[in-house]
């Protein structure tokens, strides 16, 4: 039973659809069960840690919703409120940034510079005369690394900028993007890649460790709202976690990794 649930949870950690109960096992009775999106997994484990609480693996916003709604989960985390009569509890907000690993020649791109190498990522170099004086090119941009179109991170980047998302999508059409299906998959592949950048939060990846470089968007509105979700009713177990939740994103730690 055991192996099987592991591999049930493995499967939901590569983005196969599952219901939430088959991605969480049930903690003992004396335990809190709380799991949602994996954008809030490192805040969780530091929010929680002294705490007789499981933190479940990565379900998605959706999959909170829905195990907080089936009972499966005490509180669910998520990047977007719950619908009635579900209860929502802002706990912080995150800014989004740029990154790419700490051995990374790219220097900092802004938008419009991602924009434009995003636009000529694959396609076949010019070459233009050069003389001796000419300075040497700018390391470039040959990868971008992204989670899957329904993150939240990447749904906001593309609506707040939509040129940038027409590049992107020409991008991907030609084959120069990588698709990861969870935060911790995402970081590995930046931090292996000479030449790859992509765009997370900022509270996961310096909660998380994460072997990264990182730097701002540039645009104050790129940035994502944290939940707590309980049920309409909450239970003193339930409560005992969110109010550590809620406490943290008050502490001195979380300021530090970005959280506000």
């Amino acid at each position: 039973m055991a192996a099987a649930l592991l591999g049930l949870c493995g499967a939901c950690a590569t983005g196969e659809p599952r219901p939430p109960s088959a991605c969480v096992a049930q903690p003992a009775p004396a335990e809190s069960l709380v799991a949602g999106t994996g954008a809030a997994i490192a805040y969780a484990h530091a929010a929680l840690r002294d705490l007789p609480v499981r933190v479940g693996p990565s379900i998605g916003s959706s999959g909170a919703v829905a195990a907080v709604r089936d009972g499966v989960v005490d509180v669910g985390l998520s990047l977007r409120p719950a619908p009635p009569p579900l209860l929502s509890h802002k706990l912080a907000e995150i800014p989004l940034v740029f990154a790419s690993g700490r051995t990374s020649a790219i220097p900092p791109l802004s938008l419009a510079e991602l924009e434009r190498s995003l636009a000529s990522l694959c396609l076949p170099a010019t070459s233009p005369r050069t003389t001796s004086a000419t300075p040497p090119a700018r390391p470039g941009l040959e990868l971008w690394v992204s989670r899957e179109a329904g993150d939240s991170a990447l749904q906001l980047l593309r609506r707040l900028h939509p040129s940038l998302a027409g590049a992107l999508d020409g991008a991907q059409a030609r084959g120069c993007t990588r698709v990861t299906h969870t935060d911790q998959e995402q970081h590995a592949v930046l931090a292996g890649s000479h030449n790859g950048v992509g765009v997370i939060d900022q509270g996961t990846a310096n909660l998380a460790g994460a072997n990264l470089r990182t730097w701002p968007t540039g645009d104050p509105n790129l940035r994502l709202a944290l939940y707590a979700l309980t049920g309409p009713q909450v239970s003193p177990r339930a409560q005992r976690a969110l109010d550590a939740l809620r406490t943290f994103a008050a502490t001195e730690e979380a300021r530090r990794a970005g959280y506000r």
